[in-house]
Formats: C-alpha cells, sequence, structure tokens
C-alpha cells in the first residue's frame, strides 16, 4: 500500500508538472511565432505580445499554487508548537521539482524549434528570445510554488487567527475525494479550509485536478490554499481538539463513522460547537431523516447529498479528451523496433486507461446539496431550521 501510494503522489506531481511545462513552453511559443511573422508591425506585435505575456504569466501564476499545493499535500506541515522540522525533505522535493521543470521546458521549446518547418534556426534572435521568455515564466512558475511552501511552512500555525473551515471525515472515502473537491470549489475566497491527513494516503486520494486545482480562487490565491496537516497517532486528538474549537464552521461528514469519528464528535459536544456544525451525510433510502449517526440530540444543521452520474458526465467527457490528448503526447515521438513501439502502445494505453479511471469516473454530487453548501459556507448566518436539506 505505501509502494502503491508513493507510485500515486508521484504520479500525481508529475501531471502537474507536465501541464504546467506545456503551457510555459507553449507560451514561449507563440510568442516566437510573433517575432518571425513578417506580416505584422510593430503596434500588432507588441499588442499580441502583451496579450500573450499577461495571460501566460497568470495561467503561470495559477499553474504555481497548484504545483505549491502538491508540495504542501504530500509533505504537509506538523501542527505542533516544537520546531520545525522536515525542510531538508522540502528543500530537496523543491530543487527536484525545479530541476524537472526546467528539463521539460527547455526539451519542449527546443522541440518547437527545431521542427522541420521551423522558419528559424536555433541560434536567430526570435529562437533565443522564446527560450529565454520560457525561462523566466519557469523560474516565475517556481517562485509561486516556493512561496506557498515557504509561506505555510515558516508560521505552520499561523492560519489560526483568522476564520477557517474545518472539514472532518473517514479517510479514503467517497467524502474524503468527491466531496473534498465540492467544498474546495464552494468556500469563501480567503477563507481556507482545514483538513487532517493520515501517515499515509491510499493511492486513490491522489487526484492531480483535486490536489492541485479544485477551488482555485482568483481573488487571494494564496490565502485560499488548503491547508493539510498532518498529526501523529499521538498528537491528532490534541490537533483536532485545538482545531474545533478555533475553527469558524465545522463540517462533518457522517455519512461513514469510525472510532476516531466519534471522538471528534465528543470534542465538539465538549466544546459547545454543535451550533456551528454542519453535518454532511450521504442519502441513504433505509436512514431515518432526523436520526443521529453518533446517539443523541447535536442539533447540527443536516445537508443529505446524493451521488450524480449526470452531473458527472461532462467532466469525464472532458477527462476522456485530456488524457487522449496526453496519450498522443507521450506516444508520438517514440521510435525504434516494432515490438518496441507496440510495448510502448499497450504501457501508454494501460496507463491512460488508468488515469482515467482512478481520476475521472467518479460520480459528483446532486445540485440541491451544492446550493445548500454554498450557501452555508458564503454566508455562515443563514440556517436551515434544522431541517434535513434533500
Amino acid at each position: 500500500m505505501k509502494l502503491l501510494s508513493y507510485l500515486s503522489a508521484a504520479w500525481c506531481g508529475i501531471v502537474i508538472m507536465v501541464v504546467s511545462s506545456f503551457w510555459i513552453a507553449s507560451t514561449g511559443s507563440q510568442t516566437w511565432k510573433e517575432l518571425v511573422d513578417p506580416g505584422s508591425g510593430v503596434d500588432d506585435f507588441v499588442g499580441r505580445l502583451t496579450a500573450v505575456g499577461v495571460i501566460g504569466s497568470f495561467i503561470v501564476l495559477a499553474l504555481g499554487v497548484s504545483l505549491g499545493r502538491f508540495l504542501l499535500r504530500a509533505l504537509p506541515p506538523r501542527f505542533s508548537e516544537r520546531a520545525r522540522r522536515g525542510w531538508l525533505g522540502t528543500i530537496g522535493a523543491i530543487t527536484l521539482c525545479a530541476v524537472i521543470v526546467g528539463l521539460l521546458v527547455l526539451g519542449l521549446s527546443v522541440f518547437a524549434i527545431l521542427r522541420p518547418d521551423s522558419p528559424t534556426p536555433i541560434l536567430s534572435d526570435p529562437a533565443l528570445a522564446s527560450v529565454g521568455l520560457s525561462f523566466l515564466l519557469a523560474v516565475f512558475y517556481m517562485s509561486c510554488a516556493i512561496y506557498a511552501v515557504i509561506l505555510r511552512n515558516w508560521k505552520p500555525r499561523a492560519f489560526l487567527d483568522r476564520p477557517f473551515v474545518l472539514f472532518l471525515r473517514r479517510f479514503s472515502t467517497f467524502s474524503d475525494r468527491a466531496m473534498v473537491s465540492l467544498v474546495l470549489r464552494e468556500a469563501a475566497s480567503g477563507v481556507p479550509v482545514v483538513f487532517l491527513t493520515p501517515e499515509v494516503s491510499r493511492p486513490g486520494d491522489w487526484d492531480p485536478f483535486v490536489v492541485g486545482f479544485a477551488g482555485f480562487k482568483l481573488l487571494h490565491p494564496w490565502r485560499s490554499m488548503p491547508i493539510v496537516l498532518r498529526a501523529s497517532d499521538d498528537d491528532w486528538q490534541a490537533a483536532a481538539d485545538e482545531l474545533i474549537r478555533r475553527s469558524r464552521i465545522i463540517l462533518l461528514d457522517t455519512s461513514e463513522t469510525s472510532s476516531a469519528m466519534r471522538t471528534e464528535a465528543e470534542m465538539i459536544d465538549n466544546a459547545g460547537r454543535w451550533s456551528d456544525t454542519v453535518s454532511l451525510r450521504l442519502f441513504a433510502r433505509d436512514a431515518s431523516p432526523g436520526k443521529d449517526p453518533f446517539g443523541g440530540s447535536t442539533g447540527a444543521q443536516l445537508i443529505e447529498y446524493r451521488k450524480s452520474w449526470v452531473r458527472a458526465f461532462p467532466r469525464m467527457a472532458i477527462g476522456l479528451v485530456i488524457v487522449v490528448i496526453a496519450s498522443e503526447f507521450v506516444a508520438f515521438p517514440l521510435i525504434g523496433p516494432i515490438f518496441l513501439r507496440f510495448s510502448a502502445l499497450i504501457l501508454t494505453i494501460t496507463m491512460a486507461s488508468y488515469a482515467y479511471y482512478s481520476v475521472f469516473i467518479r460520480p459528483t454530487i446532486d445540485r440541491r446539496a451544492k446550493l445548500a453548501l454554498r450557501a452555508l459556507l458564503r454566508d455562515p448566518g443563514r440556517t436551515t431550521g434544522g431541517l434535513a436539506l434533500r
């Protein structure tokens, strides 16, 4: 399980970095095309170059934040008053990511210039300008990621002094995957969502779109980043108790309970925070509408949600297109004997099928629950009158 988890985590980070590298290299290639276009005047060239630079820089910023989110998910800071540890591993991971991104961007940029239909040699001024712009965008990309990592590791408890949403759930379940994505999307800008994670996550938890991109906010992109905290078996109760007492809103998914969740429910009760708690529950036909899974009257607001394959269809269709295009990029440069190409094709199809199944083939949450959750997260004063929202 650990090996599969590490492989899934590595695959998640590689997907994020490859997508970013393709965008950075394509932005530099677009600039190179503008430079060698003899039909464009100076004003047209400056206008189009500015548009490419501004839009490209903004998207690179979003991609850099996504890489920072992955690094913080893979190497989360310890929620402890003790001295900061783990900086050596974090620095090593950042260095490795920087090397991979640099090599990918350089290779893709040079490949675009060395194509047979290239109008200029690689040492021409337009080609060098293209590579230079790609290099600057790559540096900006890594700077955005490093800033996020330093911001969270330097003061891992700083978020306690401002509003945040705490999401408690059973690990590696449907709510730990689909529901996390919905909560991140519906949370207010500037109000981060806080999660506790186990020491070792399961392979299915490493969805690059959830880890890197779900809930990205145009306003306050770094302050809105999810906060992932890792606590050992000896420290998690103290960490959960402090988070429960200081959070603005507590989301408690009771679809699947466990001994740890029962302990967290007791902490909520002892802290008197049930009035600030929203209970989330997957719809079940044999479940009583007002039944408390923890055996008592909590008084928490309840949102009952359903799985929806119909709402998930657009995501699955778009995901299929993404996987097919990515597979073509991987398989197209392969050359060699026929048996090697056939083996590479089989390997590509297998990896693409696994990626598509593990990331895109899953239901989403129904619209009514989504709107109810949005209203509560963006207007905490609004209540549901204690009724289940179906």
